[in-house]
């Protein structure tokens, strides 16, 4: 079985660098250098098990972590220390009541597919591998979980044990229900979406609502109670006992792994990722086929023009709702002011130059541009890049230039309204201190053009999207990710403005010039449909 486990992670593991040597050869200064390297690296399969095991034990640990912290602790905070609410109620109810709706071994997955439809695992051997690795990690995470955050949530050494493997042996538990279902009933709880739905709702909503409108409801008292504990322990090893003894583990690899679920499974997840990009044909507007208002352009020009207007829509909402929020941001501060007599306009405005850094954050989130640049893909570039001539250098360059401007100009309508907004602060506040203020005007500015060129420089790099829409590039996630923790942890940077602000505008400006460079010379030969 341990062998099993660890072939199980090879493949995963294998997969994954597959996926990221594939991506290290497509990057422009590193394709030459890796020109000669094959996948047959992966050959040292005995030490990359050994490194998957490491991997999934750290990442396993973490995810454990974070489960209870925003589940558990984060709602205990929210009742603050006063709070008399108990919060092994949540325990009780995510970790025992909630398990009984999922299962390992009747879910779809591709791994499954992969292992049991393609590799020809042993159904069974596959299972049993399966919840090995998954139930023993995480009980050694939720086990560290409990001991890191167990003071916080009421839990002791011994307790956070006895709670930890007691939500294993629920585990083992529900695995034999739901197999106890299929073998009687034939039922797979995982094929009635709306039904599942529904159940998680409904114990979601037991355990918040226990927590906030009972609290002095206390689900540890059930939870510890010995007759729960021993009743716990028994139905977990009766279970182990009756997953050994099952004989149908074949059928339920085969209704689990059947080519028709996977298809569907396939399709759905397709059609999510083009949700939020797809168009209707109501959302185009009455005068979408006008193009008598677009006369005077020729070329590019009237294709990005005609795209940008038949789109309109799509992209003008985010635009309006960004200004309105920052439009109603101000007028609720000045409101306050009013209201309250507290000098909040002047405490805002000589609070500029040292809380600058929190604009870093805020510019992020303003001009986001990562899924206009999806839906140029979804509804223009993966149709018109069959073409000959769309493809040509030229061509490229070009609707890079115009869609760089049109997206420009969509960012900086909120961005100038956090501008006159900083300005209407100085001028009523009394204060003056224009002079100080304005670096950090320059500095929004800047922010503006840097997040705006960053996600089209990305896009027109890296062009991370397949034609159904999957991210597989690595690179365009990770640089993403590191872009969006810098600018949420950069709300942390308390450093004086003379030193620190001026990086920051320096810093912003030569990244938008080098990223138009670099689009400019590598463009054409990375911007292709994968």
């Amino acid at each position: 079985m341990l062998s099993s486990m660890l072939t199980i992670m090879k493949v995963e593991t294998s997969i994954f660098l597959n996926g990221f040597l594939y991506f290290l050869k497509k990057v422009f200064f590193l394709k030459n250098a890796l020109k000669s390297t094959s996948y047959s690296f992966l050959k040292i399969k005995r030490g990359l098990g050994y490194v998957a095991f490491v991997y999934h034990f750290i990442w396993s640990a973490l995810k454990a972590l974070i489960l209870p912290v925003i589940f558990i602790f984060l709602p205990q905070l929210v009742l603050g220390p006063e709070g008399k609410a108990h919060p092994l109620t949540l325990v009780l109810v995510f970790y025992f009541v909630l398990r009984l709706l999922s299962s390992l071994t009747l879910e779809m997955n591709h791994q499954k597919f992969i292992m049991i439809k393609e590799m020809r695992m042993n159904a069974r051997e596959y299972t049993f591998a399966h919840l090995l690795k998954k139930e023993g990690f995480k009980f050694t995470g939720r086990t560290l979980s409990f001991l890191l955050i167990g003071n916080l949530i009421g839990m002791n050494l011994p307790t956070a044990l006895l709670v930890s493997v007691m939500a294993t042996m629920m585990s083992l538990t529900a695995e034999a229900l739901h197999l106890y279902g299929f073998d009687k009933k034939s039922f797979v709880l995982e094929e009635h979406n709306i039904m599942l739905i529904v159940l998680y709702l409904l114990v979601f909503g037991l355990g918040y609502g226990l927590y906030f409108l009972l609290p002095e409801f206390d689900g540890g008292s059930l939870l510890l109670h010995p007759l729960f504990v021993v009743i716990m322990l028994l139905s977990g090893m009766a279970s182990l006992l009756y997953l050994r003894r099952y004989r149908r583990y074949t059928e339920v690899a085969s209704r689990a792994t059947s080519l028709e679920k996977m298809t569907k499974l396939q399709t759905a997840v397709k059609e999510a990722r083009f949700a939020d990009v797809k168009m209707n044909d109501k959302d185009f507007g009455d005068d979408y086929q006008n193009h008598g208002k677009f006369k005077e352009k020729e070329g590019y020009a009237f294709l990005n023009a005609l795209f940008f207007d038949r789109h309109r829509k799509f992209f003008r909402k985010p635009v309006f709702v960004k200004t309105g929020i920052v439009i109603a941001a101000f007028l609720l501060i000045f409101v306050a002011d009013f209201a309250t007599g507290q000098n909040i306009l002047e405490e805002l405005s000589l609070g500029l130059s040292t809380q600058y850094t929190l604009f870093i954050f805020l510019m992020y989130l303003l001009c986001n541009s990562n899924r206009d640049t999806k839906a140029m893909f979804y509804n223009c570039d993966l149709s018109m890049m069959r073409y000959g001539f769309y493809r040509k250098p030229k061509a490229l360059l070009l609707m890079f230039g115009l869609r760089l401007r049109r997206i420009i100009l969509g960012n900086m309508i909120p961005t100038l309204g956090i501008i006159l907004g900083l300005l209407l602060v100085t001028f009523f506040s009394g204060t003056g201190n224009y002079m100080e203020i304005l670096p950090v005007l320059f500095m929004i500015v800047s922010l503006s053009l840097f997040f705006s060129i960053h996600y089209m420089f990305m896009y027109y790099i890296f062009q991370p999207y397949t034609s159904s829409m999957e991210v597989k590039n690595p690179f365009f996630s990770i640089i993403n990710g590191v872009v969006y923790f810098a600018s949420y942890m950069a709300m942390q940077i308390r450093t004086a403005a003379s030193s620190f602000l001026p990086f920051i505008i320096l810093f912003s400006l030569l990244y938008a010039a080098a990223a138009v460079v670099l689009v400019y010379r590598k463009a054409p030969q990375t911007f292709r449909v994968k």
